[in-house]
């Protein structure tokens, strides 16, 4: 099985039917309509996958999505998310941005946690249950862990980007392996 970088990965990608796949898998609430594949000029060394997701059918409404594959831990994971938050950060402005998501899937374990996902908002300190609303959203997933915290169908997603076989029948994965030989 081919291990997944992110070159291979945006060729994969822009199809619009695997990427609402993919988003379907990590992102379950929103409910993903046409996508809006977006250069990444204006983020400097960027490598990954930058795309708007339309959640209506007039494409007023739309989320930011920023994806990217992290074979190791460049030391300074989360200033990475700043960053990309950064950049994306003029589009929260647009009449009918809803809020920007960074995704880093990571072939390691970001936080030492075990977890599979880790889903990061802006909370007040001393009362957590406080969000602050900004539309920013990071999402951080492990392909390492052994943790059993996630559906089957991401748990296949992130086995495919290691390299491993998922055993599992999922037409998805069936489909972004035969894409991939």
């Amino acid at each position: 099985m081919t291990e997944i970088n992110n070159e291979n990965f945006a060729s994969l990608m822009h199809d619009n039917e695997l990427c609402r796949e993919m988003i379907r898998r990590i992102v379950p609430e929103i409910k993903a309509g046409d996508i809006e594949f977006l250069k990444n000029c204006d983020i400097p060394d960027s490598k990954g996958l930058r795309f708007n997701v339309h959640i209506d059918s007039n494409k007023k409404k739309y989320y930011t999505f920023y994806v990217e594959i992290l074979a190791k831990d460049p030391g300074f994971i989360s200033l990475l998310d700043r960053k990309y938050h950064a950049f994306m950060g003029l589009d929260a402005l647009t009449p009918g941005n809803l809020g920007a998501y960074v995704i880093l899937v990571c072939k390691f374990d970001p936080f030492d946690r075990g977890l599979h996902k880790y889903t990061i908002k802006t909370a007040e300190i001393e009362n957590p249950e406080i969000i602050l609303d900004d539309g920013r959203n990071s999402i951080f997933l492990n392909t390492e862990s052994n943790a059993d915290d996630i559906k089957p169908e991401l748990k296949n997603f992130l086995d495919f980007i290691a390299g491993r076989e998922s055993g599992a029948s999922d037409s998805f994965i069936n489909k972004l392996t035969e894409l991939t030989q």
